[in-house]
């Protein structure tokens, strides 16, 4: 079951594809029509409008998305594609790079004022109550045995 927020996007992106050239619409495969139609919802009611851009329209980002995707899939030519493409690849790097950055394990305490001393306390471990435990069993077998 597709959940609302995609049933609703679908819908929006039916009632964009209205508008879209008969050359391009046919690019797209039958089936994936007839699965966004399938799995729309009946209930919302989506007007575009020509006259005004995707961004001035209450488009949902998930409905944006897919038309993205539409574009990079069936309507872009390779030279579009290949940008595409490495513009995909730069943002990812970009993103792993902000994410190595912040959670970099030897950047972690830098940005606190600690010295190592504090940082060697604070990693000073107790025996839990049930390794004490084990270690009193094991020693009454090692008693009995001997």
């Amino acid at each position: 079951m597709i959940n609302q927020e995609y049933s609703k996007a679908f819908t929006e992106v039916l009632e964009i594809l209205k508008f879209i050239d008969k050359t391009d619409l046919k690019k797209i495969p039958q089936n994936l029509i007839e699965s966004f139609e399938n799995n729309s919802d009946k209930n919302y009611s989506f007007r575009y409008d020509t006259c005004k851009s995707m961004q001035e329209q209450d488009v949902s980002y998930t409905a944006k998305c897919i038309i993205a995707l539409l574009y990079k899939e069936y309507w872009a030519d390779e030279v579009e594609k290949s940008m595409l493409h490495n513009q995909e690849k730069y943002l990812e790097q970009k993103s792993e790079e902000l994410k190595h950055e912040k959670y970099n394990a030897d950047n972690i305490f830098k940005d606190k004022n600690t010295t190592d001393e504090e940082v060697n306390a604070l990693v000073v471990q107790k025996e839990s109550i049930l390794s004490k435990l084990i270690k009193k069993i094991k020693s009454f077998f090692r008693y009995k045995s001997n």
